[in-house]
């Protein structure tokens, strides 16, 4: 008896956060110049002239998660709260080479000459990118490879 009145108990509070949480997860559109001061840096640098179709803000339980840039020629950014960048995708297209550290840029089209990076990711350890052709490499934050995957 007591383990199923603890169970519906357990139940009932991990139905509740689970609701909350969905409740207080949100994306708000913003101005781009609300973003922080990096990403407003960032985008200067590396698109500057280029339009911007929306800008997100993703906030959970009231604190800034990250920031969605979209750009009308379909390069999309998503960036740390702190305004550094962590992924550039741009529905399939090339990636400008600006963007690219120059020891991925140049492993990638030696080894696979007949394709171009529509996306990177870059988090703490390390860079993955991805393949026009579908693969996906990775590489430590100096840019040297380290795995292939497909």
């Amino acid at each position: 008896m007591k383990t199923k009145n603890f169970k519906t108990a357990l139940l009932s509070i991990l139905l509740t956060l689970g609701i909350t949480s969905f409740c207080f997860a949100q994306k708000t559109s913003i101005e781009a110049n609300n973003l922080p001061k990096k990403a407003k840096s960032f985008i200067n640098q590396h698109f500057n002239g280029e339009k911007i179709s929306y800008v997100l803000q993703d906030q959970e339980y009231y604190l800034i998660d990250e920031y969605e840039v979209v750009f009308t020629e379909g390069t999309k950014i998503e960036f740390k709260a702190n305004g550094d960048w962590k992924e550039i995708s741009n529905k399939g297209k090339a990636l400008k080479s600006n963007l690219i550290p120059k020891n991925i840029a140049s492993y990638s089209h030696k080894t696979f000459p007949q394709t171009h990076i529509v996306k990177i990711e870059k988090n703490r350890w390390n860079y993955e990118i991805k393949l026009s052709n579908g693969l996906e490499l990775e590489f430590d934050t100096k840019g040297n490879f380290k795995k292939l995957e497909d």
